[in-house]
């Protein structure tokens, strides 16, 4: 790893095309503009680790999956029976469910986008 010291307002050159600059530093804090063509994907390193937990999740369900599949009979399962009334009621002072929302989508960084500043 190369590391390189830099004031506020100073940049760094990779290759020809891209530039990073140090926009404001506080306690704590750096922040950076980078110019790079479009076609350079630009991401936080955050966004990337969560993309491949959520790729191995799903490989991970995908065989477990199959695991069941395969253990299932040739003449495929039996239907279940409905549960009784009784035990699709709350009992009295429960509470219902929580009720499940959509994640809100995360914008790659990547993709320009209304209001993000290029540089």
């Amino acid at each position: 790893m190369l590391v390189i010291r830099r004031r506020q307002g100073e940049s760094i050159l990779i290759g020809e095309g891209i530039e990073i600059e140090v926009i404001d530093i506080s306690p704590g804090r750096v922040k950076i503009g980078i110019k790079a063509p479009p076609e350079v994907p630009i991401l936080r390193k955050e966004i990337r680790l969560v993309g491949h937990q959520n790729e191995a999740a799903a490989r991970t369900l995908a065989r477990a999956l199959a695991a069941l599949l395969e253990r299932q009979p040739a003449g495929g399962a039996s239907s279940p029976q409905p549960a009784p009334p009784s035990a699709l009621q709350r009992p009295p002072g429960a509470l219902p469910p929580p009720r499940r929302t959509a994640m809100p989508e995360i914008p790659d960084a990547s993709v320009p986008m209304p209001g993000r500043t290029q540089l």
